[in-house]
């Protein structure tokens, strides 16, 4: 996992990485377990911290279309496996970066349900909020 790779330079910059799930409390802690997470990971199983964030849901091809599928070949063959989904699997991904006044600073919304944030980019985007504050 890309994020949990740089974990050093977002600790160098004094980021804070938060994940929020749809899952259980009981199935995040378990899946951050798993897969080693050096992060925080929290639990959301209402929906509510994506809706109060404007991550919507996705449509057919957005969950399921070519690009996904061929993304997941990729992970695939370059040894992730998916578990079971958890939650509502409907909602696209979202990554934002908040500063410390709690302003958005930067926000990537996932145009399907294989489209992330790269780790580079946050990190970068975190750059720019520290260069220009407030």
């Amino acid at each position: 996992m890309e994020l949990r790779d740089l974990k050093p330079e977002f600790d160098r910059r004094g980021a804070t990485i938060v994940i929020v799930s749809l899952a259980s409390p009981r199935d995040t802690t378990a899946f951050a377990k798993h897969l080693g997470l050096p992060f925080a990971c929290v639990s959301a199983a209402d929906g509510a911290a994506h809706r109060a964030f404007g991550v919507r849901k996705g449509s057919l091809a957005e969950i399921l279309g070519l690009k996904v599928f061929v993304a997941g070949v990729r992970a695939f063959f370059s040894g992730h496996r998916q578990g079971r989904a958890k939650g509502d699997v409907r909602v696209l991904p979202g990554t934002f970066v908040v500063d410390l006044a709690g302003r958005i600073v930067s926000a990537h919304y996932g145009a399907n349900s294989s489209d992330h944030m790269k780790a580079r980019a946050t990190i970068a985007a975190i750059d720019r909020s520290i260069a220009e504050p407030g």
